[in-house]
C-alpha cells in the first residue's frame, strides 16, 4: 500500500516533504523512523508531566520546612532548659537515695554478722561442722540425680565426688565444694534467701536449707538436711520427689593445705 501526503502528516505529527514519499522498502523504513520519532515525542511529553511534579512536590516541602522553622521558633526555651534541670534535681536525688539504701543494708548485714544469734550450745552442729568433709559413702545419689534434668554434668560429678566445707560465723554460714581444684564458695545469711531463692537455718541440731522455686508464690521443692551422728555428717537431700543421702568424715586439716574461707569476708549473700 502506497503512502499518502495526508497519511503521513496524521501519523507521525511531522511535515514531510511529498518529494520523499515512495513505496517498497524505503516506504517502510521511513514509517519505521517515522514511528520512533512520535514515540520519542511521547516520552518526552511525559517526561516534562513528570517534571512538573517533582517541582511542585519540592515546593510543597520547602514550604513544610519554612512552617517547622517558624513554629520551632516559637518554643519556649526557657521552659525546655528549666524541665532539664528539674530532671537532673529528680537524677542527683535518685542517686543519693540508692547509695543511702545500699549503705543501709551494709549495715544491716554487719549487725547480722556481729550479733550472736543463739547459743551454740543448743545447736552443737554449729560449731561441730565447721571445717572439711571427705565423702564416704552414698545411698541412692545415681537414681537420684538421673531424676533431676536440671541438673548439668559437671554439677552432678561435683556432687558424685567433692569434699565439703563449713565455717558458720554467727548470722551466717559459707559452704564449699571442693571438686578437681575446683571450689564452689558460697556465704548464706540465716532469714535472708540468696538469689536463687535459697534459705538456710537450723533446727533440732541441722543445718537446713530450703530451696523455692522463682515463680511468684513459689513452693519449696529442694530441702537439704545435714546432722552428725557419731562424728559422721551426714547430708539428706530431698529435691522433687526424690531423696538421697551422702556421708561423710572429718578431715583434720584442709586437703589443699588452704582455709578455702579465708579472705572471704566481703562475699555477698
Amino acid at each position: 500500500m502506497d503512502y499518502t501526503y495526508e497519511s503521513k502528516i496524521n501519523e507521525s505529527f511531522e511535515y514531510v516533504d511529498e518529494s520523499e514519499v515512495s513505496s517498497g522498502d524505503e516506504s517502510s523504513e521511513l514509517s519505521m523512523v517515522l514511528e520512533e520519532m512520535k514515540r520519542l515525542r511521547m516520552e518526552n511529553a511525559e517526561l516534562k508531566n513528570d517534571n512538573s511534579e517533582i517541582k511542585e512536590a519540592l515546593r510543597n516541602i520547602l514550604t513544610l520546612q519554612m512552617t517547622i522553622l517558624e513554629q520551632g521558633s516559637r518554643f519556649d526555651l526557657e521552659s525546655i532548659g528549666n524541665a532539664i534541670n528539674s530532671l537532673k534535681s529528680d537524677n542527683c536525688v535518685l542517686h543519693e537515695t540508692i547509695y543511702s539504701t545500699h549503705q543501709e543494708i551494709l549495715n544491716v548485714k554487719y549487725l547480722l554478722k556481729n550479733k550472736r544469734r543463739s547459743d551454740p550450745c543448743e545447736n552443737p552442729i554449729e560449731t561441730e561442722i565447721n571445717g572439711e568433709w571427705k565423702l564416704i559413702e552414698s545411698n541412692n545419689v545415681d537414681d537420684f540425680l538421673y531424676s533431676q534434668t536440671d541438673i548439668f554434668p559437671f554439677e552432678a560429678s561435683r556432687i558424685r565426688h567433692s569434699n565439703v566445707c563449713f565455717e558458720f560465723q554467727n548470722n551466717q554460714v559459707k559452704t564449699c565444694n571442693w571438686f578437681l581444684q575446683y571450689s564452689n564458695l558460697e556465704v548464706h545469711y540465716f532469714g535472708i534467701p540468696n538469689e536463687d531463692e535459697v534459705l538456710f537455718f537450723v533446727k533440732d541440731n541441722k543445718l537446713i536449707s530450703v530451696q523455692k522455686s522463682r515463680e511468684a508464690n513459689g513452693e519449696v521443692f529442694s530441702t537439704i538436711k545435714r546432722f552428725i551422728d557419731n562424728g559422721k555428717l551426714h547430708i539428706v537431700w530431698e529435691r522433687n520427689g526424690f531423696t538421697c543421702e551422702r556421708v561423710y568424715e572429718k578431715l583434720d586439716n584442709w586437703s589443699s593445705n588452704t582455709d578455702p574461707f579465708k579472705g572471704t569476708d566481703s562475699i555477698a549473700p
